[in-house]
């Protein structure tokens, strides 16, 4: 570097990303990220102070009140519900099991009724018969190569030196075990 600075950039390809634009929203001073409702007019959003009395708001006190019970009576009755339907399987011998299994089941009939799952089974159908023929012709091709180099002249000439070799090593490991004078005949 010969100490100079930098040519500047245009401003115009470089937005500075300090300064807010008309599209961005700041929230630094907000507990969430989501916009003010009331700056979004939103329809459902009510400000507390547009209620007209502290009547009106003992009212909606009391509603809110009693869905809230509503809420917790129903939650209730339907953990009852819950538990006596646990008790009567229970008494049917139905177990969590035996739900999952069943549950299983269906589903795998669902997905094995299903045109997809046909397709598809066809095609690894198909596919699987290809390969299988594809197989059975290399062994084929494979069996008629060894065959072939079997009955060559250089395989049987190999054979035969390896035979060979094989009679002469019996022959002196034989005649170390029984004395000089065995002989190894061959069957």
């Amino acid at each position: 570097m010969d100490g100079t600075t930098p040519p500047t950039r245009p401003d115009s390809l470089y937005p500075d990303v300090t300064k807010p634009d008309e599209h961005t929203y700041d929230n630094r001073d907000s507990a969430y990220s989501t916009p003010d409702p009331t700056q979004d007019g939103d329809p459902l959003y009510q400000d507390p102070t547009d209620l007209q009395d502290e009547q009106e708001k003992e009212q909606i006190r009391a509603e809110l009140q009693k869905t809230e019970e509503e809420i917790k009576t129903l939650r209730q009755v339907l953990a009852s519900k819950e538990k006596a339907a646990a008790d009567l399987k229970r008494r049917l011998g139905i177990t969590p099991l035996r739900e999952f299994k069943d549950g299983a089941s269906k589903t795998w009939q669902n997905v094995q009724s299903s045109q997809a799952y046909k397709k598809t089974s066809e095609t690894l159908s198909v596919a699987g018969q290809k390969t299988a023929q594809a197989s059975v012709a290399a062994w084929q091709s494979v069996s008629r190569k060894l065959g072939e180099v079997k009955n060559s002249q250089s395989f049987k000439s190999f054979e035969e030196k390896v035979g060979s070799t094989v009679s002469n090593l019996k022959t002196t490991t034989m005649g170390y075990m029984y004395g000089p004078n065995f002989t190894y005949v061959r069957k």
